[in-house]
């Protein structure tokens, strides 16, 4: 599947690590947790935010984790941080600046997507 999309050709890719390896420093550095409990934590912050990036009310949103373990999947939902406003800011700032390349599938794939 990953050859199939551009984000992972080599064009992308070292800017698309770039990314992750920045995100993955914040949650260590700054927040003390896994990537994974970041990005779930990430979600639990903006569920039912207002006025977030333009969208007067986020909806509810419950995340689901997936993990090949029970263990894998007690330990992401086992971390879960408190993000403040400005460490909401500071993870908007990382995605601004090392933003994602590449379409999510591919160009011809993209054209079918409609939502």
């Amino acid at each position: 599947m990953r050859n199939h999309s551009d984000r992972f050709k080599p064009e992308n890719f070292d800017q698309n690590c770039l990314l992750a390896k920045k995100l993955y420093g914040f949650a260590r550095d700054v927040k003390n947790c896994s990537l994974e409990s970041l990005a779930l934590s990430w979600i639990l912050a903006i569920s039912e935010k207002t006025d977030f990036h333009g969208i007067p009310v986020v909806c509810k949103i419950l995340p689901i984790p997936s993990g090949s373990t029970k263990e894998k999947i007690e330990k992401n939902l086992g971390n879960l941080v408190e993000l403040t406003r400005e460490d909401l800011d500071q993870i908007d700032r990382i995605c601004k600046e090392n933003p994602v390349k590449g379409f999510r599938y591919n160009e011809a794939h993209e054209a079918l997507c409609f939502a």
